[in-house]
């Protein structure tokens, strides 16, 4: 018995069901809104009939967010609800391991900056103590009794004090590379006076966007009425249009 073989060919991904509808109510949203889209587009309000007619597009907008929000949640929600449970249940897992890889580069780092500054502290003692007995070498200079005694003791003087700038400038060693770790010296920096950081961003001296603005804090001290006596800053009556209804 001979048994024919039919080509198979595999299956195309289909859309899903939320996908497919919410394709669906991108088309009716957009095809409902076009036309409002393209008066808000090219409205240039210069009259109070224009205003008033802004007025009426904004109504018209409000009410197609509401229909978007209408359509999309019932589809994105459940969606959401899942997700966030995948990413509850995620980091249940991955949070004590995250926390404890911070813990651990944590002590690392304080281990290598307590090491580094204690052979930073041991160089600048070695140098201190090579720029003594250089300073030694030349009070015994002077009082050396003859020319080639005091040759001696100056040279003996200038490579003291070559060694001591050599150990003072010497590069600190590093852990080196490790297989789950690597230490490297990077630039950092912290503020050793706020007044004069400060002082120095106002006149000039430091660009002013190194200093972020806390809005909210600024919002708030505005309404309150607390930034009337502060000085370079001004609380004033401004206007928001606020929509919906």
């Amino acid at each position: 018995m001979i048994t024919k073989l039919t080509r198979t060919t595999a299956p195309t991904p289909q859309t899903s069901v939320p996908e497919a509808e919410a394709i669906k109510a991108k088309t009716e949203i957009a095809n409902h809104t076009r036309a409002t889209l393209i008066q808000v587009n090219t409205l240039d309000i210069r009259t109070s009939a224009d205003y008033a007619m802004a007025d009426t597009l904004l109504g018209k907008v409000n009410t197609a967010i509401k229909t978007v929000d209408a359509k999309f949640d019932p589809i994105i929600n459940p969606i959401a609800k899942a997700l966030s449970a995948l990413r509850k249940l995620k980091s249940e897992v991955s949070k004590p391991l995250e926390q404890a890889k911070a813990s651990l580069r944590y002590e690392m780092t304080s281990y290598e900056r307590r090491r580094i500054e204690i052979e930073q502290e041991a160089q600048r003692v070695e140098a201190d103590r090579l720029r003594a007995e250089a300073e030694a070498k030349e009070k015994a200079s002077a009082k050396a009794k003859t020319e080639q005694m005091r040759t001696k003791l100056a040279e003996q003087r200038e490579a003291l004090q070559a060694q001591a700038v050599e150990v003072e400038q010497a590069p600190v060693i590093i852990t080196p590379r490790m297989p789950s770790s690597n230490t490297v010296i990077v630039k950092s920096w912290r503020i050793t006076n706020m007044a004069e950081f400060l002082q120095a961003v106002g006149a000039g001296d430091i660009p002013a966007n190194v200093v972020s603005l806390n809005v909210a804090v600024l919002n708030a001290a505005a309404r309150d009425g607390r930034m009337d006596s502060w000085p370079g800053i001004e609380a004033y009556d401004d206007v928001q249009i606020r929509s919906g209804r």
